[in-house]
């Protein structure tokens, strides 16, 4: 049974990968409130949470944005859940998300950060973070390594960016940069 779970999560991983590249499932953009947006990815990973004893909080606008939905919060999803999960106990991840603009472009942007205060990603392995089938060296649990590659294609498919950092003091700031306007890709 046990196995046959296992190969489940793993052919669920690998179609959520496959349909989140750029020549898979076509982009189903619909207006969705960036406050609704983040607060159904917190909802996804408040068991998890509670079970590590680890506080998630969130800040976003209440504008509507274009995006498909169902990509942008498997992403988001991913992001936080490994902030969770590898945050310790008693700390809090913190998910935070506002709309800009491009510097180089006339469209709007959603920028959304997800912060933990975990212990990082270590040097050796931050090239190699959203490839697929890769996994760190302090990895928990029984994943493959295609939640960040799936992320990664998700937010691509929106012609959009996503990129890691060390905070001063320890952690992770994981953010996504998604265009939104009405000439996005």
């Amino acid at each position: 049974r046990a196995d046959a779970v296992r190969l489940d999560e793993l052919a669920t991983a690998l179609l959520d990968l496959s349909s989140a590249q750029p020549g898979g499932r076509s982009l189903v953009l619909a207006p969705v409130r960036v406050d609704d947006l983040i607060a159904g990815v917190v909802r996804r990973v408040a068991p998890v949470a509670r079970e590590r004893g680890v506080r998630v909080r969130y800040a976003a606008p209440s504008e509507p944005v274009e995006v498909d939905r169902v990509r942008v919060e498997q992403a988001l999803t991913n992001l936080a859940m490994n902030a969770v999960t590898y945050g310790p106990a008693g700390t809090e991840v913190e998910i935070r998300a506002s709309l800009g603009s491009s510097d180089e472009q006339s469209w709007a942007l959603l920028l959304i950060e997800v912060l933990d205060a975990g212990p990082g990603v270590p040097e050796g392995f931050v090239g190699r973070l959203f490839r697929p089938f890769e996994r760190g060296p302090n990895a928990v649990g029984p994943g493959v390594g295609l939640g960040l590659a799936s992320a990664a294609a998700a937010i691509e498919a929106h012609h959009g960016s996503i990129a890691f950092e060390r905070r001063e003091g320890g952690g992770s700031r994981f953010w996504i940069r998604v265009p939104v306007g009405p000439e996005q890709a």
